[in-house]
C-alpha cells in the first residue's frame, strides 16, 4: 500500500516544507501527481491511501490531483482517503473521487465552494511614485494585474470563471459521492462540517484515522 501525503495549501509546482524563517507546508500538484502515477505504475503497489490535511488552495492544482486519483482507480487500484485535521475546499476536491473516505470526528471538511480575488496596489503605487504602463493583447490579458482594480467587464468575466469552477467542483462531488445535484447543493455553498456531520451527509464513508484507512485499503 502506497501512502501519498497532501499536506498544506494546494499549489501548482512542487511540494515544499516550511523554511528556516517559518511559513507553512505546500502540497505541490506536480509532486503529488508524480507520486500517484508512480504508485499506479508500480506492480508491487495494490492500493493507495491519500492522507489529506489541507485547507485547499489552487482549483487548477486540485483538479490535476483529482485526475491523477481517477487514473489510479482506472488502473484497478483502490484509493482510500484519510482526512487529518482539515480537508476543506481543495482538500475535499482531491478527496471526492476516492474509493472510500475516512475522517476523524472533528475533521474540518467540506467547504465546497470557490472564491477569487486579487490585491489592488494602485493607491500604494501612487503614494510612493510608481507609474505603471500596460501593454497587452486581448481584452482580459491583464486580468490579474495588481496595479489597478477590475473594470466592469473584467469583474463579470471573473464571476463567470468562479461559477464555472464551482459547478465543476459540485460535479466532482456528485459523481464521486453518488449524490444528486440537489443533494450536493444542500451541503455545498462553501459551508464546513465536522467529520461526524459529514458522515451523516454522505461526504465521507466512515470515521477513523490513517490506520483505519490503511486497513480498509
Amino acid at each position: 500500500i502506497a501512502v501519498v501525503y497532501v499536506t498544506g495549501a494546494i499549489v501548482s509546482g512542487e511540494s515544499s516544507e516550511p523554511g528556516l524563517l517559518g511559513g507553512s507546508s505546500m502540497a505541490g500538484a506536480d509532486t503529488i501527481v508524480r507520486q500517484l502515477n508512480d504508485a499506479k505504475e508500480d506492480k508491487s503497489v495494490k492500493a493507495v491511501v491519500l492522507r489529506v490535511d489541507s485547507p485547499g488552495g489552487s482549483a487548477f492544482a486540485s483538479e490535476d490531483i483529482w485526475r491523477a486519483v481517477e487514473n489510479v482507480k482506472k488502473s484497478g487500484k483502490p484509493v482510500v482517503v484519510s482526512m487529518g485535521g482539515v480537508a476543506a475546499s481543495g482538500g475535499y476536491y482531491v478527496s471526492a473521487g476516492a474509493t472510500a473516505i475516512y475522517a476523524e470526528p472533528t475533521t474540518i471538511t467540506g467547504s465546497i465552494g470557490v472564491y477569487s480575488g486579487k490585491f489592488n496596489t494602485e493607491k500604494l503605487f501612487e503614494t510612493i511614485g510608481i507609474q505603471v504602463e500596460e501593454e497587452t493583447r486581448g481584452r482580459h490579458a491583464s486580468l490579474y494585474t495588481t496595479s489597478r482594480p477590475w473594470d466592469e467587464m473584467e469583474r463579470k468575466k471573473m464571476g463567470e470563471m468562479v461559477e464555472d469552477t464551482y459547478d465543476r467542483f459540485k460535479d466532482r462531488v456528485g459523481v464521486g459521492r453518488k449524490l444528486s445535484a440537489e443533494e450536493v447543493e444542500k451541503v455545498a455553498r462553501g459551508r464546513v462540517w465536522s467529520g461526524e456531520k459529514a458522515k451523516e451527509m454522505g461526504l465521507v464513508d466512515d470515521l477513523g484515522g490513517l490506520f483505519e484507512a490503511i486497513e480498509r485499503a
